[in-house]
């Protein structure tokens, strides 16, 4: 019975981790989703601060996507003889 049990355990990470690297990270499903689906799905209680804090990540995830990205130039090429 261990050794099923410690099978299904292992197939389910194998699922979670593939799940993982198919969302890219969680940038395609968000780590303000997966909250929210707790939430939703599992009764999780949510305060304020969590509330708050999934707008924060919202709103700079959708100003690192807007923003311009720039070159960054390193110290030592500025310096070379």
């Amino acid at each position: 019975m261990h050794w099923a049990l410690l099978s299904i355990g292992i197939g389910i990470e194998l699922l979670a981790t593939t799940a993982l690297k198919l969302s890219d990270g969680f940038t395609k499903l968000g780590f303000a989703g997966v909250t929210l689906i707790g939430a939703l799905a599992f009764g999780q209680t949510l305060d304020g601060f969590a509330y708050l804090g999934i707008g924060l990540i919202i709103t700079g995830a959708s100003y690192l996507t807007r923003c311009p990205r720039q070159r960054v130039v390193s110290t030592q090429s500025r310096h070379r003889v």
